[in-house]
Formats: structure tokens, C-alpha cells, sequence
């Protein structure tokens, strides 16, 4: 909005420049209907300044219609003043706050009526000042570029915007897409995240051949804190890790909690904070992660039910049954 009205401006010196130079006596009609004109484009800015968004590009709008026609109507279409109806008609959309698309065509048929209007009905000879060549020439030539340019710096800053508002778009995304894969209480990574790190993994071990293991921990005895506040097991997802590289793994998990000598006067296990583990490690004939967790899930089942504070890890006998080891 404020470059188009400083565009109006500018636009509208180089005009006022000739009229004075040339015969500033004859021209004086021409000449302060302009300054009325650039008056009213430097109040629309006041007007944003202000606040009023909708009222400034409505000045600006009108502003821009009204003066297109006076000066046409006085000067004569030699000068081409109105093929900025051509840029006034393709930016309503940018230029202009409507809230129903038929307003919006409303005023897109009104400027290219107009247009046709002054090229017809202030045909050279026709109006009460006529501008004969080579200035008419020169007008016209500079008309077209103005408008021509105008439109295009239009168009260049709805890209540059468009651009901006897709990059912040992509940023809120990526941002969100990294929270939803975090608790809230704790900021460390949820289920959602540790199902997809799963599959993830899963696929690099079917490519590569090479192991995979999980280790599910649970703090030990923390339901009644859990109860008000929730969350009290985690996993470790162990790439290119088998069963032997897990286990010591997992006991160095354990001890280095046990070693923080957090109280827990609530445990039933120590005076301290502790957790027990579990340990599954992929098979080539299994059917997906779900599997890998289900046996994992077992295996620290498998170790609270043995009394906590230790690692019990889980594999499949020759019947396919598991069993805790």
C-alpha cells in the first residue's frame, strides 16, 4: 500500500514538472487537480499510520480512478494517463479489501469500462487542453512504462509475500511436527516418536542385516507419584546392537540411576530411585516392530515381577516360546 501511493506520487511530478515549464497558465486546471489528487494519496498514508487500513486503501483506490479520468478527460487520451487502468483493474486484488467476489469483478469491469471510455471519448481534439507531439509522445511512452512497471513491482512483492508466508508456514510445521514427537512435562521424546524411530530402524536393519535392539526401563514403584503426575517409562532404541551389546548396556543404565541417590520413600525396592529394564533384540523372522515390542514389554514385566532393580533379557527357545534369561 505505501509503495503504490508513493508510486502515485512520483508518478504524477513528472506531469506536473511539464505543465509548469511548458505553460504553466494553460495547464493550471490540469495542474491543481493533481496536487488535489497527490493531497489525497499522502492522506491515505496518514490514514495506515493510523491504523485504518480499510479506509486508507479506499482513499488510495478512489484516488486512483477519479485521477486517471480528470486527466484524461483535460489532457486527452494522447497522453495515455488512462492505460493505468490496465494496472488499477489486474491489482484489485491486492490493492483493494472486498468481501464478496462480486464487488471485487464489480470493480474490475468498472476499470476496464473506463478505460475504453477515455481511449473513445477523449480522443485527441476532443478536450479542453490537447497535447500535440512530440510531447504527447513522450507522455504516452511514459505512461505505458509506468504502468507497465507498476504492475510488475505489484506482482514482485505478492511473490516476495507469498514466499515469506510459505517459508513461515513450512517453519510452523517443521515446528510442530518436532513438538508433537515431545512430552510436554519433560521435553524428551514421546511414543509417537520413539513408534517412528522404531520403523525407521526396522528398515535399516532389514537393508543392512545388522541387529537391532530395544530396552524398555520403568521406575520402579512410582504409581503413586505417577498417579498425579504420569509418565513413568521410557526406551532406549539401540541400533546395530544384539542381545550381548544391549545387556551391559541396560546394567549401566541401571546402576548409573541407582547411583544419583534420589530418595524414594515410596519404593518397596531401595531408598533411592530405581528402575528395571527390559531387553528384545530384533529376529530376521519377525513380523515388525510390534513384535520387537511385545517381547520387549515382556522382558521388563519379566523383571518387575522378580523384584525390580534389574535387567532381564528375553529370546525365543527352539518351540518359539519366550522365555526371561
Amino acid at each position: 500500500m505505501r509503495e503504490v501511493s508513493a508510486f502515485s506520487v512520483a508518478g504524477t511530478l513528472p506531469y506536473q514538472v511539464y505543465y509548469l515549464a511548458s505553460d504553466a497558465a494553460r495547464y493550471l486546471p490540469v495542474f491543481l487537480a493533481n496536487v488535489v489528487f497527490i493531497g489525497a494519496y499522502l492522506s491515505s498514508r496518514m490514514l495506515q499510520r493510523a491504523g485504518r487500513y480499510d479506509m486508507a486503501r479506499n482513499v488510495m483506490l478512489g484516488t486512483v480512478y477519479v485521477q486517471l479520468f480528470v486527466v484524461t478527460a483535460l489532457i486527452g487520451a494522447a497522453a495515455g494517463v488512462h492505460l493505468f487502468y490496465f494496472t488499477a483493474g489486474a491489482t484489485l486484488s491486492l490493492l483493494f479489501v472486498v468481501r464478496r467476489e462480486w464487488q471485487l469483478l464489480a470493480l474490475a469491469i468498472l476499470a476496464y469500462g473506463m478505460l475504453v471510455v477515455c481511449q473513445f471519448a477523449f480522443a485527441p481534439g476532443n478536450t479542453p487542453l490537447d497535447i500535440g507531439p512530440p510531447a504527447a509522445d513522450v507522455m504516452y511512452a511514459g505512461s505505458a512504462a509506468g504502468a507497465m512497471a507498476l504492475a510488475g513491482y505489484i506482482s514482485y512483492r505478492f511473490r516476495v509475500e507469498i514466499d515469506r508466508t510459505e517459508a513461515a508456514l513450512q517453519e510452523t510445521n517443521r515446528e510442530l511436527e518436532r513438538l508433537s514427537g515431545l512430552d510436554a512435562l519433560t521435553g524428551v521424546a514421546n511414543r509417537r516418536s520413539l513408534d517412528d524411530q522404531l520403523v525407521r530402524e526396522w528398515g535399516r536393519m532389514r537393508r543392512d542385516g545388522r541387529p537391532l535392539s530395544l530396552l524398555p526401563c520403568d521406575v520402579d514403584c512410582l504409581k503413586d507419584d505417577n498417579d498425579r503426575y504420569g509418565g513413568e517409562e521410557f526406551a532406549v532404541v539401540l541400533p546395530e546392537t544384539g542381545a550381548d551389546g544391549a545387556l551391559p548396556v541396560a546394567e549401566r543404565a541401571r546402576e548409573a540411576v541407582r547411583d544419583l541417590a534420589i530418595p524414594h520413600a515410596g519404593s518397596q525396592v531401595a531408598a533411592v530411585v530405581t528402575i528395571s529394564a527390559g531387553i528384545a533384540t530384533a529376529r530376521d523372522d519377525d513380523a515388525g516392530p510390534a513384535a520387537l515390542l511385545a517381547r520387549a514389554d515382556g522382558a521388563l514385566y519379566a523383571a518387575k515381577r522378580g523384584g525390580r532393580d534389574r535387567v532381564v533379557a528375553w529370546r525365543a527357545t527352539d518351540d518359539e516360546t519366550l522365555q526371561p534369561t
